[in-house]
């Protein structure tokens, strides 16, 4: 016991600045070392910011020059400055999500510091970066979905400050951020906002607030800014404008139930509320203790933000539940919906419920493992090819005893923190050990498409594929890291045809297809999906006498024709 007590010299203070240290290497080692995702989005939103970086043209978003009207272009900005100042890199793809994901818990901190504590909101921020889908998934890819959580959070918190707390200027700077929300990801943010609105006329029960001057007024301002892009668009484009809002509507409408089969809708509703806990775990699990007695009167008593907050959960979240195959990274928006009431409620007493004791106590039976299994993984083969494996997962197995061992006498606050910080750890090691392996697959497979970097060198070259008329194939059927590849190696981008256009050039045409008649094979590489085969015109036959061509013969006889005549 006197061991225990020595150990809690561990304070929180301490572990904050234990914290600060472990988050820079879990979030950057080999952030860059990763080849393009190849099952994520991540290779197209770097394709598009590439292709605007080499037009010239930040306005409208292409894809082998095509009008890519599937998503706004304001992630596609923050990827292009990214790559002016790092390169058109992995890392400099990665870079904007790091800003992403610190903005995010920023954002959070920020806005419930005043409403659950200075240390409650630091541990409902650091819920977020912990958030099993984030640490170790998508806060080490190129994707849009941890910035656009950060201004959708953003934009809702702020229309309680703004209409309960009658804060004017939160109102704008909401509207404001639901505006760059939609010039990231579209629809949807003006549907959260929406809805949310529903949240504010529930706890609030005064819907007249949403017609006050000023929230009217910014309300126009975030219109007033979409419509200054579509303005500058449309002046820099010829295009139909139901063709661009046509396409926007359908990606956001893509996964409604209605074009999904009976088994797939009922498979996903049933499971949806199990696999939100799953993916974002650790902490999600502390939301069903907004089930017990008490939570009621602390939610629309005690403290009316984090009802609200609830309340916005409730109304947002069905858009998912009621959608078919959603994606875990489009509830990144609602995670605080849900952290912040529940720390707060967990907290408001010095002591914990029983039942929030029982969760505490599994988490520190699972934490409590973890010493053990790190020194279990020095006896896995795989690891001994790293020199740096058995140091490594030594000291972390020591390291963790110091977190791990205060926490079974520690105060929730202290064993949240102390937990925080034992998954960045995991995170490290996950990034030294695992990683470098799934690298090394993701590199050889880019092998056979960097073999024909070579035969393009000084060429024109360009996509061909018979059956392009629709947007299906540019985004589905040729995986955009192949073409960000060739795009970044040619300088240029890398158009694609119907037909063949330029016979100068040399193509590349899916095994999918025949090559076309005088055209002839150079050599193949294999894409994620298909082989594809590089081909150029066939040059024409020639015949020669004796070593000299017919135009070196023709030449020399018209020059010795005179001479012939006069003899």
């Amino acid at each position: 016991m006197k061991f225990l007590n020595r150990l809690h010299w561990f304070s929180n203070k301490r572990l904050y600045w234990a914290i600060g240290l472990l988050l820079p290497f879990a979030l950057f080692l080999n952030l860059g070392a990763i080849p393009n995702n190849l099952h994520t989005d991540e290779s197209r939103r770097a394709l598009v910011a590439w292709e605007m970086i080499v037009s010239g043209n930040y306005l409208v978003p292409t894809i082998h020059g095509v009008n890519y009207f599937n998503k706004p272009p304001l992630y596609n900005w923050a990827i292009a400055i990214s790559m002016q100042l790092f390169g058109p890199t992995n890392l400099a793809v990665r870079i904007p999500t790091i800003a992403s994901v610190l903005l995010f818990i920023w954002i959070v901190y920020k806005e419930s510091r005043k409403r659950i504590g200075t240390q409650n909101s630091v541990i409902a921020a650091l819920a977020v970066l912990v958030s099993g889908r984030i640490l170790f998934y998508d806060s080490f890819l190129g994707l849009m979905d941890i910035g656009f959580a950060a201004l959708v959070f953003g934009s809702i918190s702020l229309l309680y400050k703004g209409l309960v707390e009658k804060q004017n200027s939160a109102l704008y700077l909401s509207y404001t951020l639901m505006a760059l929300a939609y010039l990231m990801k579209g629809l949807p943010a003006i549907v959260f906002q929406g809805l949310s609105l529903i949240a504010i006329i529930l706890i609030s029960k005064d819907w007249k607030r949403l017609f006050s001057p000023h929230h009217i007024g910014a309300g126009l301002l975030g219109i007033g800014i979409l419509v200054s892009y579509y303005t500058a668009y449309f002046n820099a484009n010829d295009i139909p404008l139901e063709k661009l809002f046509g396409k926007l509507l359908s990606e956001s409408t893509s996964r409604l139930p209605t074009q999904f089969t009976l088994e797939q809708k009922l498979n996903h509703w049933l499971l949806f509320p199990t696999e939100l806990i799953y993916h974002f775990l650790p902490f999600t699990l502390f939301g069903l203790v907004l089930f017990q007695k008490g939570a009621r009167k602390y939610l629309f008593t005690e403290n009316k933000y984090a009802g609200y907050l609830i309340l916005a959960y409730l109304v947002n979240i069905p858009v998912y539940w009621i959608s078919i195959q959603v994606y875990p990274r489009y509830l990144f928006p609602f995670l605080p919906l849900l952290y912040i009431p529940t720390i707060g409620f967990i907290t408001r007493n010095s002591s914990v419920s029983i039942f929030t004791n029982w969760i505490i106590v599994l988490f520190k039976g699972v934490l409590s493992l973890l010493p053990i299994v790190l020194i279990v993984a020095c006896f896995v083969p795989a690891v001994h090819k790293y020199s740096y494996a058995i140091p490594l997962l030594v000291s972390f197995s020591l390291i963790s005893l110091v977190f791990i061992i205060p926490i079974w006498k520690a105060s929730f606050n202290h064993f949240a923190l102390a937990m925080v910080a034992l998954l960045l750890m995991v995170r490290i090691v996950f990034n030294l050990l695992i990683l470098p392996e799934r690298i090394a697959v993701l590199n050889d497979r880019n092998k056979s498409k960097e073999a024909v970097l070579p035969y393009l060198k000084g060429k024109q070259v360009r996509f061909l594929h018979p059956k392009m008329n629709t947007d299906e194939f540019l985004f589905d059927h040729l995986h955009n890291s192949t073409t960000m590849l060739f795009s970044v190696a040619q300088n240029a981008i890398i158009p694609m045809d119907s037909v063949i256009t330029d016979t100068s050039a040399v193509y590349l045409v899916s095994d999918q297809f025949a090559i076309p008649n005088g055209w002839r094979k150079v050599t193949t590489f294999k894409d994620e999906l298909f082989t594809f085969t590089l081909i150029e015109k066939t040059k024409k036959p020639s015949t020669s006498v004796l070593g000299f061509s017919p135009d070196y013969l023709a030449a020399t006889f018209q020059t010795i024709e005179p001479l012939l005549s006069s003899v």
